[in-house]
């Protein structure tokens, strides 16, 4: 971990250590920024952090290089101050970019190697093609880079290192980079368990009822789209469904009228989006819950007395289960679940339980020693599937 800022301790990567002054340099692989500072400001990064999957990607732009004379073919080719500043300045123009991936003919699962890619600035979001920062790039610095037509596959672009080389100075840094944080600079932390009394008994999620519906801006013309779990539907009286926000054609809708109108040529593109829109969510959370309870130290079992008492008292208590069969890999293979009874057991290591899973629907009876606990950071997440 190295200070991001004044305060600030963020995920690092030790590039460079210049061994005369001890200063080192690190990326700050969330933020894809560089910095140099003193290796005394360092703290060591705890191992659950290591399995948190956003990270800034290193990307390399394809069939560029700095320009090489041929009668100096054995000079190491390096970018210039000037070079970098132009490509900086051309980037600044846009306010997004399109980024393409070339395929490598090599795999790499190194989250260190540059991903080659062809980039297009675009002026606005309806700027489907945009403009190839490549192309401005060699045009801007003609004579200075060299474009190379005949690259095809990622793995033959090499990566080029920067030519300006930093001065480090004490006197450069500042001061929160030269040592690091006394004893009366840093606020007293308090450990918090992964699941105490409050998590089993007062962290209640919300029942997402017509009222939240209609907050939440999932009314459409007086509806409601869902889209049921058809795997999961057991009668008329239980089926599980999904609610689904019309956003993109209600915005696009708002850019074209001013006004918020559906037609209907374009509901069943609406309905679609909206249901593909749903899916990334989803997708998106089971791969943060795999990431997280995936490591051994993120895996607690649950207190099968706290939740005896908890659901005598009336209250829901929520856990985390493991998933093995073939509908994982669309849902996670670590799902949330809510406890919804007890049958005893001779002993509490024997008790059964009924389980809903709330994130895809559906019951199932397992093992109560079998659930873990969950961890305060999702224990407020919000029902994506909800029963009626």
């Amino acid at each position: 971990m190295a200070p991001l800022e004044e305060g600030v301790y963020a995920r690092a990567r030790i590039c460079e250590v210049d061994q005369r002054t001890k200063f080192v340099k690190v990326l700050f692989i969330d933020e894809g920024i560089s910095a140099w500072m003193n290796s005394t400001c360092l703290a060591k990064m705890d191992e659950i952090l290591s399995f948190h999957p956003w990270q800034a990607i290193p990307v390399a732009l394809f069939k560029v290089k700095p320009y090489q004379d041929i009668l100096n073919d054995n000079v190491q080719l390096k970018w210039s101050k000037e070079d970098t500043a132009a490509l900086r300045g051309i980037l600044k123009k846009f306010e997004l970019v399109r980024v393409e991936a070339i395929l490598n003919s090599v795999p790499s699962n190194d989250y260190r190697d540059f991903v080659k890619v062809n980039m297009y600035g675009m002026e606005s979001e309806s700027d489907e093609m945009g403009t190839s920062i490549t192309h401005l790039f060699a045009r801007e610095r003609f004579d200075q880079v060299d474009f190379e037509r005949n690259l095809f596959d990622g793995i033959t672009q090499k990566i080029f290192e920067n030519f300006h080389k930093e001065v480090l100075t004490v006197e450069t840094l500042e001061t929160w980079r030269l040592n690091f944080p006394s004893e009366n600079e840093t606020e007293a932390i308090v450990e918090q368990p992964i699941l105490n009394e409050a998590t089993v008994g007062s962290a209640q999620i919300p029942v997402a009822d017509v009222s939240w519906l209609n907050e939440e801006g999932y009314c459409h013309k007086g509806e409601y789209l869902v889209n049921i779990e058809g795997r999961n539907t057991v009668s008329p009286y239980e089926f599980y469904a999904r609610p689904l926000k019309m956003t993109r054609l209600k915005e696009a809708s708002q850019r074209n009228t001013g006004i918020e109108e559906y037609e209907d040529n374009n509901a069943a593109d609406g309905e679609e989006d909206a249901m593909i829109a749903a899916n990334d969510e989803l997708a998106n959370f089971a791969e943060e819950l795999n990431s997280f309870y995936g490591h051994p130290k993120n895996r607690k079992l649950i207190n099968s007395s706290n939740v005896v008492i908890a659901l005598e008292k009336g209250k829901r208590v929520y856990g985390i289960v493991e998933v093995d069969d073939e509908f994982a890999q669309f849902t996670g293979c670590w799902q949330r679940i809510e406890i919804l009874g007890i049958k005893d057991g001779y002993y509490s290591e024997s008790f059964f339980c009924r389980l809903r899973f709330l994130d895809s629907g559906g019951t199932d009876v397992r093992l109560l020693s079998s659930i873990l606990e969950i961890d305060p950071m999702y224990k407020f997440c919000l029902i994506q599937c909800t029963s009626d």
